[in-house]
């Protein structure tokens, strides 16, 4: 389905919406997000995990007490977060060093999350190779505007999400794209919105 370019920019105001309403558009219809229902319920998703479609690249720069929120079992004190503090190299490597295919020193700030949560080498050649790109010798090209929506609906495709957004259940996408239910309200909210401005009843 065609997704104008003033949709996008009623669902999130302030995305590049003339570079990713046609990016969003060709990705959808390639992975079968081909309703209105479906396409609201994926933008429901990857509009909360990139705060309106504007953040593609994960921000590591935490304050100590931030940490011990985001990673309590890592952090448990602010004394322990301390040295990580405002570090993004040096917290990539002791969050994402030696897991998810990280192995060389570096990768875990080299395959931070980018787009709609990819993290990690394993995931960068999975996903590149799906999609033809070379995401593990350029990364970068994981948070580019053009290529997070490719990566986004690769995702959804592959945890097979369009039955789950036919039976309009938020919560069971939410707990498949998230792991948890974490933002589920804001969820419940993008997808009200996205709903109304699709013309989905």
């Amino acid at each position: 389905m065609i997704f104008a370019v003033e949709q996008l920019s009623a669902i999130a105001p302030h995305c590049d919406a003339e570079v990713l309403a046609p990016a969003i558009s060709a990705a959808a219809s390639e992975r079968a997000i081909s309703t209105p229902l479906r396409l609201a319920h994926f933008l429901a998703q990857f509009s909360v995990e990139t705060s309106g479609l504007t953040a593609f690249v994960e921000n590591l720069s935490y304050s100590a007490a931030r940490l011990c929120q985001v990673w309590p079992s890592r952090f448990p004190t602010a004394a322990k977060a301390q040295p990580y503090a405002n570090s993004p190299e040096k917290l990539a490597e002791r969050v994402y060093g030696k897991r998810m295919g990280n192995v060389a020193p570096g990768d875990g700030y080299r395959y931070r999350g980018r787009g709609a949560g990819l993290t990690g080498r394993e995931n960068y050649e999975r996903y590149g190779a799906m999609l033809g790109m070379d995401l593990v010798g350029n990364p970068d090209l994981a948070g580019q505007p053009v290529n997070v929506p490719k990566i986004a609906a690769a995702f959804w495709s592959i945890h097979n999400l369009n039955p789950l957004a036919d039976q309009d259940d938020i919560a069971a996408v939410t707990e498949v794209w998230n792991g948890g239910l974490t933002g589920l309200d804001q969820r419940k909210a993008a997808l009200a919105r996205a709903k109304t401005i699709l013309g989905v009843a």
